[in-house]
């Protein structure tokens, strides 16, 4: 009889009665307070709704650019550059979620409106600043093409993305919400994306026939990748905090508090990659739940790292001329993570898991015969065998 609008009792009536009341409410223009009662007494429920607010000056971003750049020709065949490039970026959108959180830390003892839940505010308070030098050298000869590049940069931020998306990098997902709401500025920290080191390179080199049977000795063509990288960014956080304090209008996740001090930007996972059943990289003992007293920010954002990272591709190929023009068969093998090295993915963040410090998963390799996001396990050895037609 729950849906017998015939009965008065039933939860159709009452869903006809709280939504005619809802309406009437608002169409004569009466306040909250009003509309919630008038709906609870005609049998409805009526909890806070969310509230999403863009403040009245809004404003575009801007950001300021510059480079230096120089270049030298080694030889006729090699160049060798250097690259510096910086900007700074102001009025950046930031979502401020926590608006109407109370009753913990810095918060106030009660919600700012308590006719609301969860407040969020769009604002231009964000604010950003990158600076990176890029080595390179190039060589383009008859026989062989290479290029080696390497990256230092340091980028900071308030919050990354403007807290609209997480840069959730496997199992360590992003702190999108500024800790305390009240004071942006104490956010300002390593931003999600912030690699310190970053090396590629690449190469393809033609053999020169040098002698002998050439459908045996000739065509041959080797070509390859490599990657390397520091660690990706990582907060700890209290996950039990925040799902406690999600139910007091407060969004995201709080970051745990640091009762020992570490190296600035350095975890032992930068020096070694812990499975689940060896020794964790970070130690559980170094962090406590945040208390009232402590308030947030007892912890800098972002300024752990995970296992550094590295990747290996090669390729190996022979042509064989078919006398039809220039047509000929191209036939060869390439190899996906050469080395069978496991890409470690950062380590549990959180303090709450039995599995806190503990790398619980791989990452997803750039290159591989399944592609980047089409979510198979590109992390071991992969081989291809390969042949075209080319003409």
């Amino acid at each position: 009889y729950v849906l017998d609008s015939s009965l008065s009792t039933s939860a159709a009536s009452a869903a006809t009665a709280s939504s005619k009341a809802f309406q009437t409410g608002f169409s004569t223009g009466e306040n909250y307070t009003q509309v919630s009662q008038a709906v609870t007494a005609a049998g409805g429920a009526f909890s806070s709704p969310t509230f999403v607010n863009t403040v009245a000056d809004f404003h575009n971003s801007r950001v300021f650019e510059w480079n230096l750049a120089v270049q030298q020709q080694l030889n006729a065949t090699t160049v060798a550059s250097i690259n510096y490039v910086g900007n700074h970026g102001y009025r950046e959108l930031i979502a401020n979620k926590g608006l109407n959180a109370y009753g913990f830390a810095n918060l106030p003892n009660v919600s700012t409106d308590q006719n609301f839940s969860t407040v969020t505010e769009f604002s231009n308070q964000n604010r950003s600043n990158y600076n990176g030098l890029i080595a390179q050298l190039q060589h383009r000869s008859k026989y062989a093409t290479l290029q080696f590049n390497y990256a230092w940069s340091h980028a900071f931020d308030l919050i990354s993305n403007g807290g609209l998306y997480g840069f959730s990098y496997g199992t360590a997902a992003s702190v999108i919400n500024p800790q305390n709401p009240f004071d942006l500025k104490a956010n300002y920290s390593n931003a999600d994306y912030d690699v310190r080191h970053n090396f590629t390179a690449s190469y393809v080199l033609t053999m020169p026939y040098i002698g002998g049977p050439r459908a045996l000795t000739d065509g041959w063509r080797l070509a390859g990748t490599a990657f390397g990288r520091s660690g990706m960014p990582l907060s700890v956080i209290d996950g039990r905090l925040s799902s406690t304090l999600a139910a007091q209008n407060y969004s995201g996740s709080i970051l745990a508090e640091q009762i020992n001090t570490h190296p600035q930007g350095l975890s032992s996972c930068a020096r070694s990659a812990a499975t689940i059943n060896g020794a964790p990289c970070l130690n559980a003992a170094d962090f406590a739940a945040v208390n009232a007293t402590t308030g947030f920010n007892q912890q800098k954002r972002n300024q752990f790292r995970g296992p550094i990272y590295t990747d290996l591709d090669l390729s190996l190929y022979k042509s064989v001329p078919l006398h039809l023009g220039d047509a000929k068969l191209t036939a060869g093998i390439q190899a996906f993570n050469l080395l069978n090295h496991s890409p470690f993915d950062s380590p549990v963040n959180d303090i709450s898991s039995g599995q806190f410090g503990h790398i619980t998963a791989n990452v997803v390799t750039p290159t591989s015969i399944l592609g980047s996001s089409l979510g198979g396990d590109s992390a071991p050895r992969q081989l291809q065998l390969t042949a075209r037609f080319e003409f």
